[in-house]
C-alpha cells in the first residue's frame, strides 16, 4: 500500500498575520497525523508564537504544499529570534513523512491463488496463473485514492516468460511521484495500481500474472531485498 508517504511539491510563500513563511520542515509523528512546521522570520529580537489549524484539506494543488494521504494534519507556526546572517530558504525541495496507518482504510490481503495450465503441440508450455485480491474498504468521509504496490516476478532466462493478465498496466520508466486512477509498471516489474473509493465503498481488486516456461525445464524462485 503505497498511501504512507506524505510530500511537500514546492516550499511557497505564505502570509500569517503580515509575517512570510520562508521555510518548511517536515518530521515523523508518532501519531496518525502527519506533522508539517513552518517556521518564518521576524524582525524582533525575540518572540515567540504558536498557531494550530485543524484539519488542513487534503487535495491542494501543486505550487502549495501537498499531502498524500489521509489522517489529520496539523500545522505549527512558530515566529523565532531572526538570526543574523541566517538563510531559512529552501526553494522547490522535496520531503517526505509517514502518515502511519489510518484506521479508516481498512485492507484485507485475501489468500493468493495459484494454479496451473498446460498449452501447445510441438513444445509443452506450462503456465502458473498466480492471483492476489485486495479488499479495501473507505471509512472516512471524503474520497481517497489508494495505490496498491506489487513486485511481480522478473525473469533471468528468456524461455521464462512473465505475463500481467489484470489489471491492465501502462508501461512507463519509473514509477509516478503523484498516483492516478490507473496502473503501470516499470522495466523493474514494479506494478502500482491506484484506484479511487468513495466514503463508505468497499471493493475487491485482483492482481493476476502469469507465469509460462517450458514443461521440460524447472522453475525456481528468489526472493531480493
Amino acid at each position: 500500500i503505497f498511501q504512507k508517504m506524505a510530500t511537500i511539491v514546492q516550499t511557497q510563500k505564505l502570509n500569517l498575520h503580515d509575517v512570510a513563511i520562508v521555510q518548511a520542515l517536515v518530521y515523523t509523528s508518532e501519531s496518525n497525523c502527519a506533522e508539517l512546521r513552518r517556521t518564518f522570520q521576524l524582525d524582533l529580537a525575540t518572540g515567540y508564537n504558536e498557531v494550530k489549524i485543524q484539519n488542513l484539506p487534503f487535495d491542494l494543488v501543486q505550487d502549495s504544499i501537498r499531502v498524500s494521504g489521509a489522517g489529520e494534519a496539523v500545522i505549527h507556526d512558530v515566529s523565532v529570534k531572526n538570526q543574523e546572517g541566517a538563510d531559512f530558504v529552501i526553494p522547490e525541495r522535496k520531503f517526505e513523512v509517514s502518515l502511519g496507518v489510518d484506521p479508516n482504510i481498512r485492507v484485507e490481503y485475501k489468500p493468493v491463488r495459484n494454479y496451473q495450465e498446460q498449452s501447445g503441440t510441438v513444445e509443452k508450455i506450462n503456465s502458473q496463473v498466480t492471483e492476489k485480491p485486495t479488499s479495501v474498504t473507505n471509512l472516512r468521509p471524503n474520497t481517497v485514492l489508494l495505490t496498491i504496490r506489487e513486485q511481480l516476478p522478473r525473469s533471468t532466462d528468456s524461455r521464462i516468460k512473465v505475463r500481467l493478465e489484470s489489471p491492465e498496466a501502462k508501461e512507463v520508466a519509473e514509477s509516478s511521484t503523484e498516483p492516478s486512477v490507473g496502473a503501470e509498471i516499470t522495466p523493474e516489474k514494479i506494478l502500482d495500481y491506484t484506484v479511487e473509493l468513495a466514503p463508505g465503498q468497499s471493493g475487491t481488486f485482483t492482481v493476476r500474472y502469469v507465469t509460462e516456461h517450458p514443461q521440460a525445464e524447472q522453475v525456481s524462485y528468489e526472493e531480493k531485498f
